[in-house]
């Protein structure tokens, strides 16, 4: 008479390479959530410091050329419209190579 007292080594066996299987799929998707979450990390972070070196060039005419936040460097530009009004941009790059871009409109 046979032992049913528990799960032969084939069923162990197959049931590893199911979840073996299943890892190589979805580790690869957690990796690029956690890319994604930093980089809308960073493009916050640049909105940010936008929003505080406009504030800054509003008030006392002063406008950074870069400014470096955590490991990622912000660079600026400003772009004299008219009247008094200005674009002012922020651009990074982040690890994943991919180039980032955030403008505002600002008036003297």
């Amino acid at each position: 008479m046979l032992n049913a007292k528990g799960y032969s080594l084939l069923e162990v066996l197959l049931a590893l390479f199911c979840l073996t299987i299943a890892t190589m799929f979805i580790f690869p998707a957690f990796l690029w959530i956690h890319e994604e979450t930093k980089a809308i990390q960073r493009h916050s972070d640049g909105l940010k410091v936008l929003e505080e070196a406009g504030q800054q060039f509003l008030h006392f005419g002063e406008f950074p050329s870069v400014i470096q936040v955590n490991d990622t460097v912000y660079e600026f530009t400003r772009h004299s419209l008219q009247n008094e009004t200005f674009e002012l941009c922020v651009q990074w790059t982040g690890k994943n190579e991919r180039k980032d871009e955030v403008c505002l409109l600002a008036k003297r």
